[in-house]
Protein backbone atom coordinates (compact mmCIF):
# COMPACT_ATOMS: atom_id res chain seq x y z
CA UNK A 1 0.00 0.00 0.00
CA UNK A 2 2.89 2.38 0.53
CA UNK A 3 3.40 2.72 -3.22
CA UNK A 4 -0.33 3.38 -3.74
CA UNK A 5 -0.79 6.13 -1.14
CA UNK A 6 -1.19 9.73 -2.25
CA UNK A 7 1.77 12.09 -2.00
CA UNK A 8 -0.29 14.43 0.20
CA UNK A 9 -0.63 11.82 3.03
CA UNK A 10 1.99 12.22 5.78
CA UNK A 11 0.68 10.59 8.95
CA UNK A 12 1.78 7.11 10.13
CA UNK A 13 3.97 6.50 7.08
CA UNK A 14 7.67 5.56 7.06
CA UNK A 15 10.10 8.44 6.50
CA UNK A 16 7.28 11.02 6.42
CA UNK A 17 6.82 13.43 9.31
CA UNK A 18 4.65 16.37 10.41
CA UNK A 19 7.50 18.65 9.30
CA UNK A 20 7.08 17.39 5.71
CA UNK A 21 3.39 18.36 5.79
CA UNK A 22 4.17 21.76 7.35
CA UNK A 23 6.81 22.61 4.74
CA UNK A 24 4.53 21.59 1.86
CA UNK A 25 1.80 23.93 3.17
CA UNK A 26 4.40 26.72 3.47
CA UNK A 27 5.38 26.23 -0.18
CA UNK A 28 1.76 26.11 -1.38
CA UNK A 29 0.76 29.27 0.55
CA UNK A 30 3.66 31.54 -0.37
CA UNK A 31 3.04 35.24 -1.09
CA UNK A 32 2.72 34.66 -4.85
CA UNK A 33 0.21 31.82 -4.50
CA UNK A 34 -3.41 32.40 -5.48
CA UNK A 35 -4.56 29.98 -2.78
CA UNK A 36 -5.87 32.17 0.05
CA UNK A 37 -8.81 30.20 1.48
CA UNK A 38 -8.42 27.17 3.73
CA UNK A 39 -10.93 24.44 4.44
CA UNK A 40 -9.88 22.97 7.81
CA UNK A 41 -11.25 19.46 8.26
CA UNK A 42 -11.27 16.83 10.98
CA UNK A 43 -13.10 13.49 11.01
CA UNK A 44 -15.40 12.87 13.96
CA UNK A 45 -14.21 9.80 15.89
CA UNK A 46 -12.24 8.61 12.84
CA UNK A 47 -10.68 5.45 14.31
CA UNK A 48 -13.94 4.46 16.04
CA UNK A 49 -16.25 4.78 13.02
CA UNK A 50 -14.37 3.49 9.96
CA UNK A 51 -16.51 1.10 7.94
CA UNK A 52 -15.22 -2.50 8.11
CA UNK A 53 -16.67 -3.55 4.75
CA UNK A 54 -14.99 -0.67 2.97
CA UNK A 55 -11.59 -1.53 4.51
CA UNK A 56 -11.93 -5.24 3.64
CA UNK A 57 -12.91 -4.35 0.07
CA UNK A 58 -9.74 -2.26 -0.30
CA UNK A 59 -7.52 -5.14 0.89
CA UNK A 60 -9.40 -7.95 -0.89
CA UNK A 61 -6.24 -8.99 -2.79
CA UNK A 62 -4.18 -9.22 0.42
CA UNK A 63 -3.39 -12.88 1.35
CA UNK A 64 -4.03 -12.42 5.09
CA UNK A 65 -7.28 -10.45 4.82
CA UNK A 66 -9.12 -13.07 6.93
CA UNK A 67 -6.81 -12.40 9.89
CA UNK A 68 -7.42 -8.66 9.55
CA UNK A 69 -11.17 -9.27 9.46
CA UNK A 70 -10.87 -11.22 12.74
CA UNK A 71 -8.89 -8.35 14.29
CA UNK A 72 -11.55 -5.86 13.23
CA UNK A 73 -14.40 -8.03 14.59
CA UNK A 74 -12.59 -9.22 17.75
CA UNK A 75 -14.49 -6.90 20.11
CA UNK A 76 -13.26 -5.61 23.46
CA UNK A 77 -13.89 -6.10 27.19
CA UNK A 78 -14.73 -3.11 29.38
CA UNK A 79 -15.53 -3.62 33.10
CA UNK A 80 -15.79 -7.39 32.51
CA UNK A 81 -18.44 -6.81 29.80
CA UNK A 82 -17.79 -7.97 26.22
CA UNK A 83 -18.59 -5.39 23.51
CA UNK A 84 -18.93 -6.13 19.79
CA UNK A 85 -16.99 -3.99 17.30
CA UNK A 86 -19.21 -3.29 14.30
CA UNK A 87 -17.05 -0.40 13.08
CA UNK A 88 -13.67 1.19 13.69
CA UNK A 89 -10.14 -0.16 14.03
CA UNK A 90 -8.67 -1.84 17.17
CA UNK A 91 -7.85 0.67 19.93
CA UNK A 92 -4.07 0.77 20.31
CA UNK A 93 -3.66 -1.93 17.66
CA UNK A 94 -0.36 -1.77 15.78
CA UNK A 95 -2.24 -2.29 12.49
CA UNK A 96 -4.78 0.51 13.12
CA UNK A 97 -2.81 3.46 11.63
CA UNK A 98 -2.16 1.54 8.39
CA UNK A 99 -5.82 0.47 8.10
CA UNK A 100 -6.89 4.07 8.72
CA UNK A 101 -4.58 5.31 5.95
CA UNK A 102 -5.98 2.65 3.59
CA UNK A 103 -9.54 3.71 4.42
CA UNK A 104 -8.81 7.44 4.04
CA UNK A 105 -6.89 7.01 0.78
CA UNK A 106 -8.48 8.67 -2.26
CA UNK A 107 -9.40 12.18 -1.08
CA UNK A 108 -7.60 13.89 -3.98
CA UNK A 109 -9.47 11.82 -6.57
CA UNK A 110 -12.81 12.38 -4.78
CA UNK A 111 -12.61 16.19 -4.84
CA UNK A 112 -11.05 16.28 -8.32
CA UNK A 113 -7.39 17.30 -7.78
CA UNK A 114 -5.37 16.67 -10.94
CA UNK A 115 -1.64 16.69 -11.67
CA UNK A 116 0.42 17.25 -14.77
CA UNK A 117 4.06 16.35 -15.24
CA UNK A 118 6.51 18.70 -16.94
CA UNK A 119 10.12 18.08 -17.89
CA UNK A 120 12.63 20.73 -16.86
CA UNK A 121 15.92 21.68 -18.52
CA UNK A 122 17.77 19.68 -15.86
CA UNK A 123 16.02 16.55 -17.14
CA UNK A 124 14.02 16.04 -13.94
CA UNK A 125 10.30 15.37 -14.20
CA UNK A 126 8.39 17.86 -12.05
CA UNK A 127 4.79 17.34 -10.93
CA UNK A 128 2.47 20.36 -10.97
CA UNK A 129 -1.11 20.67 -9.73
CA UNK A 130 -3.49 21.67 -12.50
CA UNK A 131 -6.45 22.24 -10.20
CA UNK A 132 -7.10 25.35 -8.08
CA UNK A 133 -7.00 23.36 -4.85
CA UNK A 134 -4.47 21.32 -2.87
CA UNK A 135 -4.94 18.78 -0.08
CA UNK A 136 -2.54 18.04 2.78
CA UNK A 137 -3.54 15.24 5.17
CA UNK A 138 -1.95 13.96 8.36
CA UNK A 139 -3.90 10.90 9.61
CA UNK A 140 -7.45 12.14 10.33
CA UNK A 141 -6.53 15.85 10.25
CA UNK A 142 -6.45 17.63 6.89
CA UNK A 143 -6.57 21.01 5.13
CA UNK A 144 -7.72 21.88 1.60
CA UNK A 145 -6.13 25.02 0.14
CA UNK A 146 -8.40 26.87 -2.32
CA UNK A 147 -8.28 30.02 -4.44
CA UNK A 148 -11.78 31.32 -3.60
CA UNK A 149 -14.12 31.26 -0.63
CA UNK A 150 -16.85 29.75 -2.80
CA UNK A 151 -14.61 26.84 -3.75
CA UNK A 152 -13.63 26.29 -0.10
CA UNK A 153 -17.28 26.28 1.00
CA UNK A 154 -18.12 23.76 -1.75
CA UNK A 155 -15.85 21.19 -0.06
CA UNK A 156 -18.63 20.36 2.42
CA UNK A 157 -20.71 18.93 -0.46
CA UNK A 158 -17.79 17.47 -2.43
CA UNK A 159 -16.61 15.45 0.58
CA UNK A 160 -20.02 13.88 1.29
CA UNK A 161 -19.59 10.84 -1.06
CA UNK A 162 -16.05 10.34 0.28
CA UNK A 163 -17.30 10.34 3.89
CA UNK A 164 -20.36 8.12 3.29
CA UNK A 165 -18.29 5.33 1.72
CA UNK A 166 -16.06 5.21 4.79
CA UNK A 167 -18.77 5.62 7.44
CA UNK A 168 -17.41 8.99 8.58
CA UNK A 169 -18.60 12.53 9.18
CA UNK A 170 -16.85 15.84 9.80
CA UNK A 171 -16.46 17.17 13.35
CA UNK A 172 -18.47 20.46 13.27
CA UNK A 173 -16.43 22.15 16.01
CA UNK A 174 -13.13 21.48 14.20
CA UNK A 175 -14.25 22.05 10.60
CA UNK A 176 -14.33 25.60 9.21
CA UNK A 177 -13.33 27.85 6.31
CA UNK A 178 -10.85 30.66 6.96
CA UNK A 179 -8.74 33.18 5.05
CA UNK A 180 -4.96 32.96 5.21
CA UNK A 181 -4.78 36.50 6.67
CA UNK A 182 -6.79 35.22 9.68
CA UNK A 183 -4.53 32.20 10.02
CA UNK A 184 -5.26 28.58 10.88
CA UNK A 185 -3.81 25.87 13.14
CA UNK A 186 -2.47 22.53 11.92
CA UNK A 187 -0.21 19.97 13.63
CA UNK A 188 0.60 22.30 16.53
CA UNK A 189 1.55 25.26 14.32
CA UNK A 190 -0.19 28.48 13.30
CA UNK A 191 -0.02 29.41 9.60
CA UNK A 192 -0.72 33.02 8.70
CA UNK A 193 0.13 35.69 6.13
CA UNK A 194 1.04 39.12 7.51
CA UNK A 195 1.14 42.47 5.62
CA UNK A 196 4.73 43.70 5.45
CA UNK A 197 4.15 46.91 3.47
CA UNK A 198 3.06 50.23 4.96
CA UNK A 199 -0.08 50.00 2.84
CA UNK A 200 -1.81 46.95 4.31
CA UNK A 201 -2.64 44.19 1.91
CA UNK A 202 -0.15 45.25 -0.75
CA UNK A 203 2.55 42.73 0.13
CA UNK A 204 2.20 39.65 2.33
CA UNK A 205 4.63 37.39 4.11
CA UNK A 206 3.90 33.82 5.23
CA UNK A 207 4.95 32.98 8.80
CA UNK A 208 4.59 29.70 10.68
CA UNK A 209 4.79 29.73 14.46
CA UNK A 210 3.97 27.28 17.29
CA UNK A 211 0.28 27.79 18.09
CA UNK A 212 -1.11 28.88 21.47
CA UNK A 213 -2.38 25.39 22.33
CA UNK A 214 1.05 23.83 21.72
CA UNK A 215 2.79 26.50 23.83
CA UNK A 216 0.25 26.03 26.63
CA UNK A 217 0.94 22.27 26.60
CA UNK A 218 4.66 22.84 27.06
CA UNK A 219 4.07 25.35 29.88
CA UNK A 220 1.73 22.81 31.53
CA UNK A 221 4.36 20.06 31.34
CA UNK A 222 7.07 22.31 32.79
CA UNK A 223 4.78 23.48 35.59
CA UNK A 224 3.85 19.88 36.40
CA UNK A 225 7.53 18.88 36.40
CA UNK A 226 8.44 21.59 38.95
CA UNK A 227 5.41 20.64 41.06
CA UNK A 228 6.41 16.94 41.17
CA UNK A 229 10.06 17.68 41.93
CA UNK A 230 9.38 20.25 44.66
CA UNK A 231 11.70 19.41 47.56
CA UNK A 232 13.72 16.99 45.41
CA UNK A 233 17.34 17.55 44.38
CA UNK A 234 18.47 19.54 41.34
CA UNK A 235 19.74 16.45 39.48
CA UNK A 236 16.24 14.92 39.28
CA UNK A 237 14.78 18.23 38.13
CA UNK A 238 17.36 18.63 35.33
CA UNK A 239 16.89 15.01 34.19
CA UNK A 240 13.12 15.56 33.82
CA UNK A 241 13.25 19.06 32.30
CA UNK A 242 15.91 18.49 29.62
CA UNK A 243 13.89 15.96 27.54
CA UNK A 244 10.86 18.30 27.57
CA UNK A 245 12.94 21.30 26.45
CA UNK A 246 14.85 19.31 23.82
CA UNK A 247 11.69 17.64 22.46
CA UNK A 248 9.72 20.85 21.94
CA UNK A 249 12.78 22.70 20.58
CA UNK A 250 13.39 19.96 17.99
CA UNK A 251 9.72 20.00 16.94
CA UNK A 252 9.56 23.79 16.63
CA UNK A 253 13.00 24.45 15.14
CA UNK A 254 11.85 24.30 11.49
CA UNK A 255 9.58 27.37 11.81
CA UNK A 256 9.75 30.96 13.13
CA UNK A 257 10.36 30.11 16.79
CA UNK A 258 13.26 32.21 18.11
CA UNK A 259 11.00 34.58 20.08
CA UNK A 260 9.09 31.63 21.55
CA UNK A 261 12.40 29.96 22.52
CA UNK A 262 13.48 33.13 24.39
CA UNK A 263 10.12 33.43 26.17
CA UNK A 264 10.20 29.79 27.26
CA UNK A 265 13.79 30.13 28.53
CA UNK A 266 12.73 33.19 30.58
CA UNK A 267 9.74 31.30 31.98
CA UNK A 268 11.92 28.31 32.99
CA UNK A 269 14.49 30.69 34.55
CA UNK A 270 11.78 32.22 36.79
CA UNK A 271 10.56 28.76 37.81
CA UNK A 272 14.14 27.67 38.60
CA UNK A 273 14.70 30.70 40.86
CA UNK A 274 11.48 29.99 42.72
CA UNK A 275 12.40 26.27 43.02
CA UNK A 276 15.84 27.00 44.52
CA UNK A 277 14.52 29.57 46.98
CA UNK A 278 12.02 27.03 48.27
CA UNK A 279 14.68 24.30 48.33
CA UNK A 280 17.01 26.49 50.48
CA UNK A 281 14.76 28.96 52.33
CA UNK A 282 17.47 29.88 54.88
CA UNK A 283 20.27 30.48 52.38
CA UNK A 284 21.03 33.88 50.75
CA UNK A 285 20.77 34.25 46.96
CA UNK A 286 24.55 34.77 46.73
CA UNK A 287 25.14 31.28 48.17
CA UNK A 288 22.53 29.70 45.81
CA UNK A 289 24.16 31.47 42.87
CA UNK A 290 27.65 30.19 43.77
CA UNK A 291 26.49 26.58 44.28
CA UNK A 292 23.96 26.07 41.46
CA UNK A 293 24.79 28.45 38.60
CA UNK A 294 27.80 27.93 36.35
CA UNK A 295 28.98 28.53 32.78
CA UNK A 296 28.11 26.02 30.06
CA UNK A 297 30.15 22.85 30.64
CA UNK A 298 29.67 21.85 26.96
CA UNK A 299 30.93 25.14 25.55
CA UNK A 300 27.78 25.76 23.49
CA UNK A 301 26.94 29.07 25.15
CA UNK A 302 28.58 31.96 26.99
CA UNK A 303 25.74 32.03 29.51
CA UNK A 304 27.10 31.82 33.06
CA UNK A 305 23.67 31.40 34.67
CA UNK A 306 22.88 27.80 33.84
CA UNK A 307 21.37 25.52 36.47
CA UNK A 308 24.04 22.93 37.26
CA UNK A 309 24.20 20.01 39.68
CA UNK A 310 26.73 20.29 42.51
CA UNK A 311 28.96 17.60 40.96
CA UNK A 312 28.79 19.51 37.62
CA UNK A 313 27.71 16.38 35.74
CA UNK A 314 24.22 17.63 34.86
CA UNK A 315 23.20 20.99 33.45
CA UNK A 316 19.90 22.47 32.27
CA UNK A 317 19.85 23.15 28.53
CA UNK A 318 18.22 26.16 26.84
CA UNK A 319 15.81 26.26 23.92
CA UNK A 320 17.73 29.18 22.41
CA UNK A 321 20.66 26.87 21.67
CA UNK A 322 18.60 25.08 19.03
CA UNK A 323 19.15 26.67 15.60
CA UNK A 324 16.26 27.32 13.21
CA UNK A 325 16.75 25.06 10.17
CA UNK A 326 14.22 24.95 7.34
CA UNK A 327 13.04 21.38 6.75
CA UNK A 328 13.35 19.88 3.26
CA UNK A 329 10.19 17.85 2.54
CA UNK A 330 10.23 14.38 1.04
CA UNK A 331 9.96 14.50 -2.76
CA UNK A 332 6.46 13.81 -4.15
CA UNK A 333 5.78 10.03 -3.88
CA UNK A 334 9.28 8.87 -2.95
CA UNK A 335 9.20 5.68 -0.91
CA UNK A 336 11.87 4.08 1.33
CA UNK A 337 10.96 0.75 -0.31
CA UNK A 338 12.39 1.96 -3.63
CA UNK A 339 15.92 0.50 -3.72
CA UNK A 340 17.04 3.19 -6.16
CA UNK A 341 16.55 5.81 -3.44
CA UNK A 342 18.91 4.30 -0.85
CA UNK A 343 21.35 7.25 -0.81
CA UNK A 344 18.49 9.77 -0.81
CA UNK A 345 16.94 8.30 2.34
CA UNK A 346 20.27 7.69 4.07
CA UNK A 347 21.18 11.39 3.79
CA UNK A 348 17.74 12.34 5.17
CA UNK A 349 18.11 9.83 8.02
CA UNK A 350 21.51 11.26 8.99
CA UNK A 351 20.07 14.79 9.10
CA UNK A 352 17.17 13.60 11.26
CA UNK A 353 19.54 11.68 13.56
CA UNK A 354 21.74 14.76 14.06
CA UNK A 355 18.68 16.87 14.81
CA UNK A 356 17.24 14.46 17.41
CA UNK A 357 20.48 13.58 19.24
CA UNK A 358 22.99 15.38 21.44
CA UNK A 359 26.53 16.23 20.27
CA UNK A 360 28.11 13.15 21.94
CA UNK A 361 25.85 10.73 20.07
CA UNK A 362 26.33 12.63 16.80
CA UNK A 363 30.12 12.39 17.11
CA UNK A 364 30.05 8.67 17.98
CA UNK A 365 27.65 7.89 15.11
CA UNK A 366 29.84 9.74 12.58
CA UNK A 367 32.97 7.91 13.81
CA UNK A 368 31.14 4.56 13.42
CA UNK A 369 29.81 5.55 9.96
CA UNK A 370 26.29 5.25 11.40
CA UNK A 371 26.60 1.50 12.02
CA UNK A 372 26.26 -0.51 15.22
CA UNK A 373 29.73 -2.02 15.89
CA UNK A 374 28.15 -5.09 17.55
CA UNK A 375 25.84 -6.23 14.73
CA UNK A 376 27.29 -4.15 11.84
CA UNK A 377 23.83 -2.90 10.79
CA UNK A 378 22.57 0.69 10.51
CA UNK A 379 21.72 2.70 13.63
CA UNK A 380 19.48 4.97 11.53
CA UNK A 381 16.36 3.03 12.44
CA UNK A 382 13.53 3.35 14.96
CA UNK A 383 15.35 1.03 17.38
CA UNK A 384 16.58 2.50 20.66
CA UNK A 385 20.29 3.28 21.09
CA UNK A 386 22.60 3.14 24.10
CA UNK A 387 26.22 4.10 24.80
CA UNK A 388 28.50 1.08 25.28
CA UNK A 389 31.95 0.99 26.90
CA UNK A 390 34.44 -0.99 24.82
CA UNK A 391 36.53 -1.63 27.90
CA UNK A 392 34.12 -1.98 30.88
CA UNK A 393 34.53 0.36 33.84
CA UNK A 394 35.05 -2.73 36.02
CA UNK A 395 38.27 -3.36 34.06
CA UNK A 396 39.45 0.26 34.21
CA UNK A 397 37.53 1.66 31.24
CA UNK A 398 36.87 5.41 31.12
CA UNK A 399 34.20 7.73 29.68
CA UNK A 400 36.55 9.07 27.01
CA UNK A 401 35.33 9.18 23.40
CA UNK A 402 37.75 6.48 22.27
CA UNK A 403 36.26 4.02 24.79
CA UNK A 404 32.60 4.70 23.83
CA UNK A 405 30.40 3.38 21.03
CA UNK A 406 26.73 3.83 20.12
CA UNK A 407 24.88 0.51 19.85
CA UNK A 408 21.33 -0.82 19.54
CA UNK A 409 19.61 -1.41 22.88
CA UNK A 410 18.91 -5.07 21.99
CA UNK A 411 22.56 -5.62 20.98
CA UNK A 412 23.74 -4.01 24.22
CA UNK A 413 21.55 -6.30 26.36
CA UNK A 414 22.72 -9.45 24.54
CA UNK A 415 26.36 -8.35 24.74
CA UNK A 416 26.26 -8.00 28.54
CA UNK A 417 24.40 -11.31 28.88
CA UNK A 418 27.09 -13.02 26.80
CA UNK A 419 30.06 -11.11 28.28
CA UNK A 420 29.21 -9.89 31.83
CA UNK A 421 31.10 -6.74 32.88
CA UNK A 422 32.76 -8.58 35.76
CA UNK A 423 34.02 -11.32 33.43
CA UNK A 424 36.91 -11.23 31.01
CA UNK A 425 37.07 -8.71 28.16
CA UNK A 426 36.25 -10.57 24.87
CA UNK A 427 39.00 -11.02 22.30
CA UNK A 428 38.79 -10.35 18.53
CA UNK A 429 37.56 -13.85 17.59
CA UNK A 430 34.79 -13.76 20.19
CA UNK A 431 33.67 -10.30 19.03
CA UNK A 432 33.46 -11.45 15.37
CA UNK A 433 31.51 -14.56 16.34
CA UNK A 434 29.11 -12.46 18.43
CA UNK A 435 28.53 -10.00 15.56
CA UNK A 436 27.83 -12.88 13.16
CA UNK A 437 25.34 -14.41 15.63
CA UNK A 438 23.58 -11.04 16.09
CA UNK A 439 23.24 -10.42 12.34
CA UNK A 440 21.79 -13.90 11.85
CA UNK A 441 19.37 -13.39 14.73
CA UNK A 442 18.20 -9.99 13.42
CA UNK A 443 17.71 -11.39 9.91
CA UNK A 444 15.49 -14.18 11.27
CA UNK A 445 13.42 -11.68 13.31
CA UNK A 446 13.06 -9.41 10.26
CA UNK A 447 11.94 -12.25 8.01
Amino acid sequence: WEQRFESISYGFRPKRSPHDAVEIIFRKLNARSKKKWIFEGDFKGCFDNLDHQYILKQIEDFPAKDIIQKWLKAGFIDNNVFNMTESGTPQGGIISPVLANIALHGMEAEIGVKYRFTKRKTGKIQNEIVDTKTVVRYADDFVILCETKREAMSMYEKLKPYLEKRGLELAPEKTKVSHISEGFDFLGFNFRQYPVNKIKGQLWKMLIRPNKKSISKMIGKIRECFKKKQGSNVVNLIKDLNPIIRGYANYWNTVTSKKIFSKMDSYIWKKVKHFLKRLHPNKPWKWINTVYFHADIRGQSKNKWLLTSQDKKYQLIQMNWTPIIRHVPVTYRNSPFDHNLGEYYQSRDIKKFNKDNIALRQKLAKTQKHKCPLCQTSILTEEGLEIHHKNPKFHGGTNEYRNLTLVHTSCHILWHKTFPAKGTVPNGKQTKAFSKMLRKRKTIIYL
